[in-house]
């Protein structure tokens, strides 16, 4: 019997345990917490299990099908945290067994019990929940806005230390600590967020074409003296003068030909939040990265990293969007080993960095805390992986981190506006 099979015993085991636990305790948010938890993990342990044996297309196969079969189950328990019935963990409980059943036969060798024509149609199923589309949406726009925050905030105390040094001054960072060189308060953000807000706000003033608006933001916020403004972004900003096209092509010059940082990676996910449709994400995506960073690997960047959210969006697992969307590309299975480069500034490396803790670390929690403790653009890389594994997550499970977090009420009201737009155009 293989690795794989073993382990799926266990978790059959597992989850019959966990439908005895429903039928016989008495119902609570404490009992739902828990079982739904044990769900998560549960859907996570194939995987690693399977890790070693990527690079073995049948292995990679069998770990992609897992996942999106897995896809449907997240959704579901992130819909049970907003309103948590027993019957409805009950019939997902059911689900994931005959998951496990299914891969458990096919682990074997023998045939399993669904076709790939029936795993597509599972994958895609409608979950029926009672809850309302527009509440699912908000969640998931919310988690996003939260995620990047929370995660700027994380590693804004160990932005530019080595991660030596943040284990002799820190240990290991797990909460909101503030300080850092830029002094702040516990929870406070930085101008990742700020200029997030910017890109989301300009979009929401103009949403037919808001490089203006976006533009006109980020002017005023530079106005405020802001503690930092990245190195390409405030050149732009000097050079602008009405065009912003010239602007990000004098600055690609003034620095030697070196404009791909990561200071359009880390603004554009508001850009997949608030439009539907692929063709004007996408264009807006490039348009706003050409605002300030000349170099198309700072484009090329944002445009992968959008589109794995627009999938995420649509319902779509978070890795097999990674997967899906890298596939032709320079960061195709980058992110199976750690990297070798730092997580510093350079956009290619800042994205590498953030598809290797997506794909490694399970929880938004372990994602965040991870990218604090390596240190260097750690508020960066951190706010980015944030962005999509808080999209993922829904915001339910970062109310604890949202509740320490500065400036809650400036995303609250983006993502009610951002819900607003895109549900607009889905009309």
């Amino acid at each position: 019997m293989s690795r794989f099979s073993i382990t799926l015993q266990s978790l059959h085991d597992e989850v019959s345990s966990l439908e005895r636990k429903l039928d016989e305790s008495e119902a609570s948010k404490f009992l739902y917490d828990e079982v739904a938890a044990t769900l998560r993990r549960i859907l996570r342990e194939p995987v690693y299990h399977l890790r070693d044996q990527l690079d073995q297309n049948d292995s990679f196969d069998l770990v992609i099908t897992w996942m999106k079969l897995e896809n449907r189950t997240v959704r579901s328990i992130r819909l049970a945290d907003l309103q948590a019935p027993k019957i409805f963990l009950q019939n997902e409980l059911r689900w994931v067994r005959t998951m496990v059943e299914h891969f458990s036969l096919w682990a074997d060798g023998i045939e399993p019990v669904y076709t790939e024509d029936e795993i597509e149609e599972l994958e895609n199923s409608d979950v029926d929940t009672g809850v309302d589309d527009e509440v699912i949406l908000l969640d998931q726009i919310k988690g996003a806005l939260y995620g990047f925050a929370i995660g700027d905030a994380l590693g804004a105390t160990t932005e530019f230390m080595m991660p030596d040094e943040i284990q002799r001054k820190h240990g290991r960072i797990t909460e909101f600590l503030g300080g850092g060189w830029l002094g702040l308060e516990p929870g406070e953000t930085t101008d990742d967020t700020a200029m997030t807000l910017c890109v989301a706000e300009g979009i929401l003033d103009s949403p037919r074409d808001p490089i203006d608006s976006i533009g006109r933001l980020f002017l005023h916020w530079q106005a405020t003296h802001p503690p930092d403004i990245g190195v390409t972004v405030r050149h732009a900003l000097a050079a602008y003068q009405g065009d912003w096209a010239r602007a990000a092509k004098k600055t690609h010059l003034e620095l030697g030909g070196k404009s791909a940082g990561n200071g359009t990676l880390m603004r554009c996910l508001p850009v997949a939040l608030a439009y539907p449709d692929l063709q004007k994400m996408e264009d807006i995506t490039v348009r706003q990265s050409k605002m300030t960073h000349f170099d198309d690997l700072a484009s090329e960047a944002c445009l992968i990293y959008n589109r794995i959210a627009h999938r995420v969006l649509n319902g779509e697992n978070l890795r097999v969007a990674m997967v899906l969307e890298t596939e032709e590309t320079p960061y195709r299975n980058t992110f199976l080993q750690r990297p070798t480069a730092r997580p510093d500034g350079f956009v290619v490396n800042t994205l590498t960095w953030v598809f290797y803790l997506l794909w490694t670390y399970p929880t938004f929690a372990e994602v965040v805390q991870q990218a604090a403790n390596e240190g260097y653009d750690s508020d960066t890389v951190g706010a980015i992986a944030g962005g999509l594994k808080g999209l993922a997550t829904g915001h339910g499970p970062l109310s604890d981190w949202g509740n320490k977090l500065k400036g809650a009420d400036r995303l609250n009201y983006v993502a009610k506006k951002l819900l607003e737009l895109r549900m607009s155009q889905l009309a």
